[in-house]
């Protein structure tokens, strides 16, 4: 499914059992549902203020240089295993 308007990602943000996503408004619908939510940041900055209010959630900041196309699949792997085993 490609969502194309607001209630197409909310009806796919619904349905879903987890969620991974960049900083966008996806987040913020994660929360409004309370799901599950894995977050890539540009670093801490970025999602100091808006931060997702789900119950479970995963903030992956880039490090250096702040971009999420540099956070490196061990990074990532890493800080879901902190955060596992995951109830869904």
């Amino acid at each position: 499914m490609h969502a194309r308007t607001f209630l197409e990602v909310a009806a796919a943000v619904a349905a879903a059992r987890l969620v991974l996503t960049v900083n966008t408004g996806v987040i913020h619908a994660c929360s409004a549902f309370d799901k599950p939510v894995v977050v890539l940041a540009n670093g801490p900055d970025e999602i100091r203020e808006f931060r997702p209010l789900s119950a479970w959630q995963l903030i992956i900041e880039a490090m250096n240089p702040l971009r999420v196309p540099d956070i490196t699949l061990r990074e990532a792997v890493n800080a879901m295993n902190s955060r596992l085993p995951l109830q869904l």
